[in-house]
This record gives structure tokens, C-alpha cells and sequence, in this order.
């Protein structure tokens, strides 16, 4: 007799992703299950929605009750399953139509108390899933959870494993009740308590992240805390302790920095601007810090979870009282551990011949969990999209006509603070107007939908790639006897020369060829940026000193694209200049950036000063290694 399995959904406010759930349950092909709808106390329509799905089919049922949580809902659902095993999806996600059919046999076999398989995190049913080549494991629980802390693709979550319902029964668990993060709290004691258990990496979850009611999308104190208590739980609880070696302990601890580290990647993230080094102001030297021999560092000294709460503490600050209360050195100094600063930095530090105030006034590079530098896909698909409306610009200025005398206009008659603030909004809803015209067409449903039709990945696979920090150099482009190179007190990290960083560009022809810039290959996107550039550096910024093979720039200021367009709208240096010197002009409270004064037109862009010679920053050249047609038939 083939074994039940119960699939527990548990429903609060999801009136608009319940039936995409429930209907990847109904399509499956191994039909051995029942549905049991838990409704927890939702206001929506949610409730009726599960009503109806009970009408409709003799093998779902619902229990209403008052909201309780998730964990709630989840125990609810074991205390009343009828299968032998338990599933519990998201009402938001869903499943591959082959899952349970290709698990069948497993399921079958009764010999596992835990079937673990893979995920995907979509932003909708548009995203794909595409698994790796089937690899598939057993383990003994003991050793499935070890490979949990190891970060293989058995993950510490509920929603991607089947499991034998007398797991919760037989061992007294239960999912914690009021918590965020249950399945951290919940997962190790089932994988202690099963004796085997079937692994596949293959994808059949779809994991919704753009859905703004999940608990991924905001961080509260609750949500910190429970987190750090479930990791906590796991590295120094008697029960996992009594069941590890040393060498299996040792991977727990390992395990237990690398989710914290997360948890702080991830607060700095949302709230906070990730500190990786510390500034000595007194000294003057900038020490970068290799995160991981912090962390050991100070798990060996017991100051892990006062670092923890020194950093959770300025969750609720507003961010100029973050940068100045987050201060690296201000713990290390507060610990008494600012001597031992050698144990956990990357190099010796570098000397700062400027007056850093601020923790902005340090900028450095995204890195990944290996420590590396890397370039997110959103900021250089930002810079490509930016290049692409130039280009399109220089050459139909004058379907622009209109706009760019409405822009001028209105910069003119702005003359005063509050005349400026309004203005500069009047000026960027034109823009923005121009941009939709050129990036969507006419086509309203693509500009109500966002789509580009450009995707570009994060880079990888990096060659030779060192960094090196450069002050900013603040430098006028027509220089004169008023206008003089002025230092500006920031220093930013910046990839040497010659590196190299691989990425991934997809198209999409379609909707390329129903916006203005008609692209059709690869072959069109890099000309047009390498005419964008060659414009800029040319015609724009008449730099001499910058190679000329470049065919994008990335960096701070190349995202202004208010900015950017009026240089490529205006070709006369007073006109962009009597716009964009009120564009730039900034009062608030007591900070002022004059910018009224300026004769000449402001920097587009970053410059260092490197051998006495001025370069511009963030020049890079994108190389086509291999172009492949995907979807076409």
C-alpha cells in the first residue's frame, strides 16, 4: 500500500498567490495525497478561497482558526494530517508539476524519514527553473545534518523536504511558536532524529522573494534576535553537542560564523553600511579587516554576541547617526582589543594624507563570501541602459526639441533655494519622460511591467584583480585662473587596471527591437557604447590622458541619469551648464553644495590622480567571449 502524504498549506492574507499553490498540488502526477488547508485567522478573501477549494474536492479539507503564526499553523497541521508523511509549502510558492512524480519511488520505499530536494528564488512564473545534472545522496540524519552546516544543497529550510510525520510525533517537536526563522529551530532536531534520509539536488520549489509581506524583506529587532537565538540553539545546545564529534562540533562552530556573518551582511545590507575596516583618525591610517579571522578572532574571545548586539543596536538609528556610532574602532577600543588589530587584518595599513570626517568619506568595494571584489549586474546594467539613451539622444536631438527649451526655461527662471528644489523636480519628471519614451516606445504594457528587456548577472571568475585606493579629484573640465583642481576628502577602492571580471548579459530581441534602441545582437549593444563613449570622452569630457577603447563607464555619478542626459540633450557648454548647475545646487538644513557659482560645467565624473596625471575613473571595455541564442526554436 502505497503511504499518504499530507500537504499542509498554511494560509494567512494570500488571497492573490493561494490558488497558484494549491493548483501546482492538483497538477501533480503521483496522486497519493490529501490537502490540509490551514486558514490562520486571514481577513482576506483567503478563506473562502479555501472554502471553495473543500467543495470542489473530496480530498482537501480546511481548519479555520484565530492567527497564531506560521509555527501556529504548521503544528496545527501535524496534529491533524492524516498521511504518514507531511509537506509544508508557502501559500505564496509553488511546485514543479513532475515533483512528486519523480519522487514517488522514494516516497514508495518507506525507508526515509526525511526527502530533502532543491529550490529556486523566482520574482515570478516567468523565472525558469533550471537544475544542475541530477546528483542524488543518502545520508544517515546525523551526517544530512552536517551537510546542512556545510551549506550543500540540503538547506536549513522547511519547505523543500518531505518528512515522516512521527518525526514531530514520536520525538515531542514542534515548530517554535512566535518565532521568525522556525525552521532554523526546528530542522536540526528532526535531521538528529531520523535515521535516513534521500537528498537531490534537483530544483521543484519556486521560492517567491518579491512578495512585500515576507519576513525576508525588512529586518525589526524580533527578527534579529530569534535568528541569532535558533543559531545560537544550534551551536551550543547538550542535545547537538551529544551527538557530534569534535571534528563534526568544529563544522557546527564554522556553520554558526558563517550564518552570523550573514546575518550581519545582511543588516548592513538593509540598514547599515557594511564596515570592513577600521579608520585611526589619529593616525591616520586605514587598516582593511578579513572578516572571517574577526569573527574567529572573536569567538575566541567571547565577544562574538557583543559584537552582535554592539552592531543590532543602531538597527532603528537614522543614518547619519549610524556612521557615527558604527565606528569599527570604537568597539575594538571599548574591548580592549584595538591591539591585536594584526591577527585580523588583510595588509599593513594604508596611510591618509586627508581629513576623513565621516565613515562615507571611505568607500569600498562590494565583495563576496570569498572575500573578492565584484560588480553588481544592476550597476552595470544601469550604466549600459544609461548609454544607450545617450547614444539614442546624439543622434535624434532634435526630436527633443520641445523638451530640452522646457528644461531651460524653467533652470532660468530658478533663482533661489525654494525656486531651485521646485524646478529640479519639474526638470526630472521631463527626463524621466524622455527616458519612458525611449526605453518602452509606445508600448504601455512594457513600461507598466518595467521590462528592459536587458539582464545582466554579477560578475565572477576573477583575473588578477588587486585594488588599490585613490583620493577623489575634484577637477573642472575648461580649466581657467577661478577654476582650480580642488582634492575632495574621499577615498574610494578601486580595481587596478587590467583586470579582469567575468559577467553575463541576456537579451531579450523582442523586447529590444519594441523599444527605441532596436537592438538586435550583441554586435548592435556594444557598438552603440562604444559611440556613447567615445562622445563622452571626446566631446563631453575632452580627456586626453583616458585610453580610447573603452566602451562603458561605471562608477559613482554615471547612475545621475538626469544628469547625464541633459549633457547629450544640450550641446551648447552655457545651456547644460545654466541646467545643470541647478541640478547639482543642493540646500538642506545646514548643508549647502553652491554650485551656482560655476562657470564652467561641473565633473561627470570620478577622477584620480595617479604619476601627477588626472584619470578618469571606471573606464571599462565589455569583450564578447561567446554569444548563444537561447529560446529560439
Amino acid at each position: 500500500m502505497k503511504p499518504l502524504l499530507t500537504v499542509v498549506i498554511p494560509v494567512y492574507n494570500v488571497e492573490k498567490y493561494l490558488k497558484r499553490c494549491v493548483e501546482s498540488v492538483l497538477v501533480q502526477e503521483w496522486h497519493n495525497y490529501d490537502i490540509l488547508l490551514v486558514d490562520d485567522g486571514s481577513t482576506d478573501s483567503s478563506s473562502q478561497i479555501c472554502d471553495d477549494y473543500v467543495k470542489a474536492y473530496d480530498f482537501i479539507s480546511v481548519i479555520h482558526k484565530e492567527n497564531g503564526g506560521l509555527s501556529e499553523a504548521r503544528n496545527t497541521g501535524i496534529s491533524h494530517a492524516k498521511g504518514d508523511y507531511v509537506y509544508f509549502p508557502d501559500s505564496d510558492d509553488w511546485l514543479e508539476p513532475q515533483t512528486f512524480k519523480e519522487l514517488a519511488e522514494v516516497l514508495e520505499s518507506r525507508e526515509f524519514d526525511i526527502i530533502s530536494f532543491n529550490r529556486e528564488f523566482v520574482k515570478g512564473e516567468e523565472d525558469v527553473i533550471i537544475s544542475d545534472p541530477v546528483e542524488t545522496q543518502v545520508f544517515e540524519g546525523k551526517d544530512a545534518f552536517v551537510q546542512m552546516l556545510k551549506h550543500s544543497y540540503i538547506t536549513g529550510f522547511a519547505n523543500d523536504k518531505i518528512y515522516r510525520k512521527s518525526l514531530f510525533t514520536d520525538h515531542n517537536v514542534q515548530f517554535p511558536i512566535g518565532k521568525y526563522y522556525e525552521d532554523l529551530g526546528t530542522n536540526y532536531k528532526l535531521f538528529l532524529s531520523a535515521k535516513k534520509v534521500y537528498a537531490t539536488n534537483q530544483k521543484y520549489y519556486h521560492y517567491l522573494i518579491d512578495n512585500p509581506d515576507s519576513i525576508t524583506q525588512s529586518w525589526n529587532e524580533k527578527k534579529f534576535r530569534d535568528m541569532f537565538g535558533f543559531y545560537k540553539e544550534v551551536f551550543y545546545s547538550d542535545f547537538v553537542c551529544s551527538q557530534l564529534n569534535q571534528e563534526e562540533l568544529q563544522i557546527s562552530q564554522l556553520y554558526y560564523v558563517n550564518g552570523l556573518t550573514h546575518i550581519l551582511a545582511s543588516l548592513y545590507k538593509s540598514k547599515l553600511d557594511k564596515k570592513e575596516y577600521v579608520f585611526d583618525k589619529d593616525k591616520g591610517t586605514l587598516t582593511l579587516i578579513d572578516s572571517e579571522k574577526f569573527i574567529s578572532f572573536l569567538i575566541k574571545k567571547n565577544l562574538f554576541d557583543d559584537y552582535i548586539f554592539y552592531i543590532q543596536k543602531n538597527l532603528n538609528l537614522k543614518k547619519h547617526e549610524q556612521d557615527k556610532n558604527i565606528k569599527l574602532i570604537d568597539f575594538l577600543k571599548s574591548r580592549d582589543i584595538y591591539k591585536n588589530i594584526e591577527e585580523f587584518r588583510k595588509k599593513a595599513p594604508i596611510k591618509i594624507d586627508a581629513e576623513i570626517e565621516e565613515m562615507n568619506d571611505i568607500k569600498l568595494m562590494l565583495r563576496n563570501l570569498q572575500g573578492k571584489p565584484y560588480i553588481p549586474g544592476s550597476s552595470i546594467k544601469g550604466a549600459i541602459i544609461n548609454f544607450l539613451l545617450v547614444n539614442y539622444i546624439i543622434n535624434h536631438r532634435d526630436k527633443f526639441k520641445i523638451e530640452r527649451n522646457k528644461i531651460l526655461e524653467i533652470a532660468k527662471k530658478a533663482n533661489n533655494d525654494n525656486d531651485i528644489k521646485k524646478a529640479k523636480n519639474d526638470i526630472k519628471k521631463i527626463v524621466n519622460e524622455i527616458e519612458k519614451s525611449i526605453i518602452y516606445g509606445d508600448n504601455k504594457e512594457l513600461e507598466k511591467s518595467k521590462r528592459f528587456g536587458i539582464s545582466v548577472s554579477d560578475t565572477y571568475n576573477y583575473s588578477n584583480t588587486r585594488t588599490y585606493f585613490y583620493r577623489d579629484i575634484d577637477e573642472k573640465r575648461d580649466k581657467s585662473k577661478e577654476e582650480k583642481e580642488q582634492a575632495i576628502p574621499v577615498y574610494r577602492e578601486y580595481v587596478m587596471a587590467n583586470s579582469i571580471f567575468d559577467f553575463d548579459i541576456t537579451l531579450d530581441i523582442d523586447l529590444m527591437e519594441k523599444s527605441k534602441f532596436k537592438i538586435k545582437n550583441m554586435s548592435n549593444l556594444t557598438e552603440a557604447l562604444e559611440n556613447t563613449s567615445n562622445y563622452l570622452i571626446n566631446n563631453i569630457l575632452k580627456d586626453k590622458n583616458s585610453p580610447q577603447i573603452e566602451n562603458l563607464i561605471l562608477g559613482a555619478n554615471t547612475g545621475f541619469l538626469q544628469k547625464t542626459i541633459i549633457y547629450s540633450l544640450f550641446e551648447k557648454e552655457e545651456e547644460r551648464l545654466e541646467v545643470i548647475k541647478k541640478l547639482l545646487h543642493l540646500k538642506k538644513g545646514d548643508k549647502i553644495k553652491d554650485h551656482l557659482k560655476d562657470k564652467f560645467s561641473p565633473r561627470v565624473l570620478n577622477r584620480i590622480k595617479i604619476n601627477g596625471k588626472n584619470y578618469l575613473a571606471g573606464l571599462v571595455k565589455i569583450m564578447k567571449v561567446e554569444e548563444k541564442n537561447v529560446g529560439t526554436n
